[in-house]
C-alpha cells in the first residue's frame, strides 16, 4: 500500500462542554470531555457537539456544583455561557482542524474552523462517550455507541453506524440490522492482524442509550467489518466493565486496562469504600486474543509505588517500543489523576517512569494518541469542575544500550516525518452492502493463566 511522508491524528470529538473555559488553549476555551480521538492521515479533527443536559455526566463531585452546559457552540477564543443549557435548543456543531505536519506550540495550536452545524446534514446527535474507529482507507471514521441527552434519545438508533469521511468533511450513515447493544463508556480498538475491522468491548446500557430498564453492564465483545459493514458477535469477556481502556498489540491481543466493574449512579453520593469495590484493580488485566478469541485474566505486578492506583476515565496507549503508557482517570475518592505509568505486556510489570518538564492539570475522560514518539492529550475534566480546553505533549524516546528511555512534558509538538498510509478512496455504506463479511474469529472465552502464559510468550 502507498505511503506518503505526513503524520496526521484526526480527532473525531463529539463532546461534552462545560462552561468553565480552560487555561491554556484559548482556541478550546469552553473545554470538552467525553469525546473520542482517532490517528488517522491529514490532520487532527475536533469535531465538536455540545451536550444540552448533566444526564450524561457519570457522576459529580462532592464539593463541588453540577456541571452546567452551553446551548450553542464555543467559538474561537471566545467563552462558554454560565447559563445552564434549555432542552429545547438544538445545539449547533462545529468541526475544528489542527495540523499535526507542522510544529506549534501547546499554549497556541493552529486551530481552525471548518465546517459547522454538521448535525443537519447527515451528522449523530449530540454524543458523549462513544468510540470513533478508522477504517482501513485511513480517511473515514466510523462512529459508534454514546449516550445523548433529553429529546434527542429518540435519534440514537441501534442499528446505526456514523460515517465521517475526514478528506470533505462529510457524513453517511450506514444501517447494521443485527448487532451490539447500545452503549456508552465503551471501547472500540482496530485489530492489528485485519485493520478494516475494530472490536468493542464492554459498556453501559442506561437511559442516555434510549435503555428504559435499569442500567446493564456490557461483557461482550463484538467485531464490525467496516468494509461490509457487518456485526460479528465475537465471545463473551470474563467479567462486566465500562469507563474502562483498551489497547490492541501489534499480534492482535486486546489488553483491557482498570474501569468499573459494577454501576454506580452517582460517584459524588458514594463513599471511597464503595467507589474502591467498584474499580477494577489495576493489579490485574484482561487479555483477549482475537486470533483464537480466547480470553484471559493475568496478574500485573510492580515494585512498591510503581503500581497505578485503581482508577476509571483514564486512557491507555502503546508506544513505539510496544509498551503501555497509561494516564490520568479518576480515583476511589473522586479525585482527578495526572500521574503517568508503564505497562510492560511481555513481562507483566508496572513501572513508574521519571518524567521531566511541567505536567499538564489532573483529568479524566480525555483523550491521548501516539503520533511520531508524542503522546498528544486533548481535554478532559479536572477539578473543581472544569472542563480543559487544551492540548498537552508528552515526547518519548527508545530505550537505548546507553540510555534508558525518556519522557518528557514537553511546550511544543514536532513533527518527525514518519510514514503513514495515504487516504484511499472512500466507498460509501451503501456501495459496501452486497460485500461479504469477512471470517473474524468469535467463540466463548476460556479464562486461564496458562492460556494468559501463551498468549504473553507469542506476543
Amino acid at each position: 500500500m502507498t505511503k506518503s511522508k505526513s503524520t496526521v491524528l484526526r480527532v473525531l470529538a463529539l463532546a461534552l462542554a462545560a462552561t468553565t473555559p480552560a487555561a491554556v488553549s484559548a482556541e478550546l476555551s469552553g473545554g470538552l470531555f467525553g469525546h473520542a480521538a482517532t490517528v488517522a492521515n491529514g490532520a487532527l479533527h475536533i469535531v465538536y457537539i455540545p451536550s444540552l443536559s448533566t444526564s450524561l455526566l457519570p457522576f459529580t463531585f462532592s464539593d463541588t456544583p453540577p456541571f452546567s452546559f452551553p446551548h450553542h457552540h464555543t467559538s474561537l477564543g471566545g467563552n462558554a455561557p454560565s447559563a445552564p443549557a434549555s432542552t429545547d435548543v438544538v445545539p449547533v456543531s462545529t468541526h475544528y482542524e489542527l495540523d499535526l505536519t507542522v510544529s506549534f506550540n501547546i499554549s497556541s495550536p493552529a486551530l481552525k474552523v471548518t465546517s459547522t452545524n454538521f448535525t443537519a446534514t447527515g451528522g449523530p446527535p449530540p454524543l458523549a462517550y462513544h468510540t470513533s474507529s478508522l477504517r482501513d482507507d485511513n480517511n473515514s471514521l466510523v462512529i459508534w455507541g454514546g449516550g445523548t441527552s433529553d429529546g434527542f434519545v429518540g435519534q440514537l438508533t441501534p442499528d446505526t453506524v456514523w460515517v465521517f469521511y475526514a478528506k470533505n468533511k462529510s457524513w453517511t450513515t450506514a444501517k447494521i440490522p443485527v448487532g451490539p447493544k447500545p452503549r456508552r463508556h465503551h471501547t472500540a480498538v482496530i485489530n492489528s492482524t485485519d485493520p478494516s475491522w475494530f472490536d468493542v468491548y464492554g459498556g453501559v446500557q442506561d437511559t442516555a442509550t434510549g435503555f428504559t430498564s435499569a442500567p446493564v453492564l456490557q461483557n461482550s465483545v463484538w467485531g464490525c467489518d467496516t468494509d461490509a459493514f457487518t456485526w460479528a458477535n465475537l465471545t463473551a469477556g470474563p467479567g462486566e466493565r465500562y469507563q474502562h481502556a483498551a489497547v490492541m498489540t501489534p499480534n492482535g491481543t486486546m489488553i483491557v486496562i482498570g474501569g468499573l466493574q459494577q454501576y454506580i449512579a452517582a460517584a459524588a453520593n458514594a463513599s471511597a469504600a464503595v467507589l474502591a469495590q467498584a474499580l477494577a484493580p489495576m493489579n490485574s488485566i484482561g487479555m483477549y486474543n482475537s486470533k483464537t478469541g480466547v480470553w484471559a485474566s493475568m496478574a500485573v505486578t510492580g515494585a512498591s509505588g510503581s503500581t497505578p492506583a485503581d482508577r476509571a476515565g483514564h486512557t491507555a496507549v502503546m508506544t513505539e517500543d510496544n509498551k503501555i503508557l497509561v494516564y490520568g482517570g479518576y480515583d476511589e475518592n473522586n479525585q482527578p489523576l495526572g500521574d503517568l505509568f508503564i505497562l510492560d505486556p511481555l513481562t507483566l510489570t508496572w513501572t513508574k517512569p521519571n518524567v521531566t518538564g511541567t505536567p499538564p492539570s489532573s483529568r479524566f475522560f480525555h483523550t491521548a494518541n501516539v503520533v511520531d514518539g508524542q503522546m498528544v492529550i486533548v481535554g478532559g475534566s479536572g477539578s473543581s469542575n472544569a472542563a480543559r480546553g487544551d492540548v498537552a505533549v508528552l515526547t518519548t524516546s527508545k530505550a537505548t544500550n546507553d540510555a534508558p528511555p525518556t519522557y518528557v512534558w514537553s511546550g511544543t509538538f514536532v513533527p518527525k516525518g514518519s510514514e503513514v498510509r495515504a487516504p484511499q478512496p472512500s466507498p460509501s455504506p451503501s456501495q459496501q452492502g452486497s460485500h461479504a463479511m469477512k471470517k473474524h474469529v468469535g467463540f466463548m472465552g476460556v479464562v486461564g493463566a496458562v492460556v494468559a502464559a501463551l498468549l504473553v510468550v507469542a506476543m
